[in-house]
């Protein structure tokens, strides 16, 4: 068993692990807002001229559009920080919590899938087994399930998100975590001690990475959607 000390060391290593490697995390951030001002100039600006066309089918596509090049923009990121340094820190399964969360279940699989590619290409790269994939494929549905469950709970969309909701949103990646950490266990049958170191860097890195990175993320689809409904209430009043 780990003792208070312990667990406040493994903690401080992995704080520090973040910390030392959080320009990654910030490029993030900053490819984020790029990529999401340039296609909201784009697509919006499509919704303007052409009022006939479905604001809402606009939309959903330029949502997959945005969160499947996060992930991308991810995958790219984590190789060039494993590689040299292995370190792991790959932010793309949190662009497939949004995209269950945002999209639901029926119309984010196409984002779901992209996720659960790159994923699997970075474990082959890295020259893991079959066991990794497996565990990576069902880390990559715990967390698009999971993202769709809280969209139900929910029941609103995200023109109309509050910070609660947003907060709600990104606590609930706790879950997704824990089931994670249990996956882990029961499929590479490893010691409960790694899963739990698991878990713990896990937990560190959502109030430093995840919470702000999903909040960003909601903040600016909830914007989107606004905008989309005063497209759509200028075209209901063209003859």
């Amino acid at each position: 068993m780990y003792s208070l000390a312990d667990l406040f060391s493994i903690m401080s290593y992995h704080l520090h692990i973040i910390l030392q490697n959080y320009i990654f995390v910030l490029a993030h951030f900053c490819v984020l807002v790029l990529w999401w001002r340039y296609l909201r100039k784009r697509h919006f600006r499509q919704s303007q001229r052409s009022c006939c066309m479905s604001h809402a089918a606009i939309l959903e596509r330029y949502q997959q559009q945005l969160l499947v090049v996060m992930i991308l923009v991810s995958l790219v990121l984590s190789l060039i920080l494993y590689f040299p340094m292995r370190v792991m820190l790959f932010l793309g399964n949190d662009f497939v919590y949004v995209a269950g969360v945002v999209l639901g279940w029926r119309r984010g699989w196409p984002v779901m899938l992209v996720g659960l590619l790159c994923l699997v290409g970075r474990i082959l790269l890295q020259g893991e087994g079959c066991v990794w994939v497996l565990y990576v494929v069902l880390d990559v549905l715990v967390y698009y399930l999971t993202g769709g469950i809280v969209r139900t709970m929910l029941h609103v969309d995200a023109d109309i998100l509050s910070w609660s909701d947003i907060l709600f949103v990104s606590i609930n990646k706790i879950l997704v975590s824990i089931f994670s950490a249990t996956c882990w266990l029961l499929l590479m049958q490893d010691t409960w001690s790694n899963g739990f170191n698991l878990l713990l860097f896990r937990l560190v890195g959502w109030p430093l990475i995840s919470l702000p990175l999903i909040a960003l993320l909601l903040m600016l689809l909830r914007e989107d959607y606004r905008q989309a409904v005063t497209l759509d209430g200028k075209c209901a009043v063209l003859p």
